[in-house]
């Protein structure tokens, strides 16, 4: 698109009236523009406008529909009108008053497949990653109106390895896993803070499995022996970290190579895992090559120097246990479509 404000001698001139029915009509119109295209060839100038999702243009819109519509009819090509299904019946319905007629219309949606398989590609690639840290917030009852820390043991059963400095906040994130198992009136416990009624969910109107936030009412005189569901939590505040957890799979996929097989036809395809995740601010104080333990998940090694990494990588340490050795490359494609690697820790040396 080429932008001369000096070169366009743009009139136009509208009226809109209304009816009784309080429709919009647009009853005059006149384009008058001297302005080219280095190079561009009739009949293979294909120009295209994506409309703003909330229908209303503002006058960049409008000038840009109109340049890429007057290019195309000017060098008999053909304009593009590509929405992105947020809200396309009005969108549709103020380039009609402008005099916007495009020549095809497309959505995004139309090519959901083909955007999924580019994913794939750069994700085996080592070029992107499934940001998967799919958690929800939980409001609190009863919690403090301003974040404090408290000093607590790393580790319940071996306090000889010191403390860690935990948040207590109103509001709180609590893993989605978790939260879609909870039923109204309910009564949880936080680790290490006591327990919670919860009041209500929040569930998402298109997908009701997804849960968009929480109440709870802290009770914290009630008896964590008595809860089903002990749940670790992240308080909301600042010093949470993102991280991204990677965990590796075999380069050759069968146990034992016999004498006639050809190794390249073994090799596992996909190797690297990442899953994107939220930790405590507790791991600041990790050195590169400090392994600590995240509840919930396993044991890890840290990969990067904190100090100088916006979203530092731990990598998973195998237990020797039948879930941890087995291959992961068979569940990929259910990992990348549904997600289902959810977590949010809480550091733990």
């Amino acid at each position: 698109m080429y932008d001369n404000h000096e070169s366009i001698n743009c009139n136009l001139h509208a009226t809109l009236y209304a009816d009784n029915e309080r429709k919009l009509s647009l009853i005059g119109e006149q384009l008058n523009m001297n302005i080219k295209l280095p190079g561009a060839e009739i009949g293979k100038v294909v120009t295209r406008f994506p409309p703003e999702p909330s229908g209303y243009l503002h006058i960049g819109h409008a000038k840009a529909a109109m340049l890429n519509q007057y290019f195309a009819q000017e060098y008999k090509g053909k304009m593009i009108l590509r929405f992105d299904d947020t809200n396309p019946t009005k969108e549709k319905a103020y380039l009609t008053l402008l005099g916007i007629h495009a020549d095809q219309i497309t959505y995004t949606s139309d090519h959901f497949e083909e955007l999924y398989q580019y994913a794939i590609k750069i994700i085996n690639k080592g070029l992107a990653y499934v940001d998967d840290t799919d958690v929800t917030t939980a409001s609190i009852t009863g919690g403090p109106e301003v974040p404090y820390t408290k000093d607590l043991p790393k580790h319940k059963k071996n306090p000889n390895v010191g403390t860690k400095k935990t948040w207590f906040s109103s509001t709180i994130f609590i893993d989605q896993n978790d939260a879609k198992t909870f039923e109204i009136d309910e009564e949880i416990t936080l680790m290490d803070w006591g327990n919670a009624i919860v009041k209500s969910v929040h569930k998402s109107d298109s997908d009701p499995e997804t849960v968009l936030g929480l109440d709870l009412q802290l009770h914290l005189e009630g008896d964590y022996k008595k809860t089903k569901k002990k749940i670790t939590w992240l308080a909301d505040t600042e010093d949470v970290l993102e991280i991204v957890l990677a965990d590796y799979d075999y380069l050759i996929n069968k146990r034992k190579l016999e004498e006639n097989d050809e190794v390249t036809d073994y090799v596992t395809e996909k190797t690297e895992f990442l899953t994107s995740a939220l930790a405590d601010s507790n791991v600041r104080m990790l050195k590169k090559g400090d392994i600590i333990q995240f509840e919930r998940k396993g044991y890890y090694i840290l990969d990067d120097n904190i100090s100088t990494t916006s979203v530092p990588r731990f990598n998973h340490i195998p237990d020797g246990k039948a879930s941890s050795m087995a291959s992961k490359a068979a569940s990929e494609i259910k990992i990348l479509k549904e997600v289902i690697i959810r977590e949010i820790i809480v550091f733990r040396k």
